[in-house]
């Protein structure tokens, strides 16, 4: 009979998820969390990082999609999320470029009406 192979999931005291590890004990994906509980970093096996970003009402703002690392800086493609009053998601920037860090988006969006029909 073959040998069961198991992925290995590790958590916090807290109950959060902070890594995933593939039988051979290679990290698959590891998360970071603020202390609000909300994802702030994430990193896959290779070593490229997601970074989170929220605003006061625990609204996810921006999200950094580490895409390469090159003399020791780590480029970006950035997505940044507006809402209206409500907590309606209303825009969405996507970054057309690389950008370094904390660099802010240029690129194209979304709007939504009071049905909230995308326009």
């Amino acid at each position: 009979m073959p040998e069961k192979e198991e992925i290995r999931y590790d958590y916090d005291r807290a109950g959060r998820l902070t890594c995933i590890q593939d039988p051979e004990g290679s990290r698959l994906r590891k998360y970071e969390y603020n202390g609000h509980g909300q994802v702030i970093r994430e990193e896959d096996g290779e070593g490229k990082e997601t970074l989170y970003a929220y605003n006061g009402l625990g609204l996810k703002v921006r999200e950094q999609v580490g895409i390469r690392n090159e003399d020791n800086v780590t480029w970006y493609r950035v997505i940044r999320y507006g809402y209206d009053l409500q907590g309606n998601k209303t825009e969405e920037a996507y970054g057309q470029e690389k950008v370094k860090e904390n660099q802010e988006p240029t690129g194209t969006g979304f709007g939504s009406d009071m049905i909230r029909t995308i326009t």
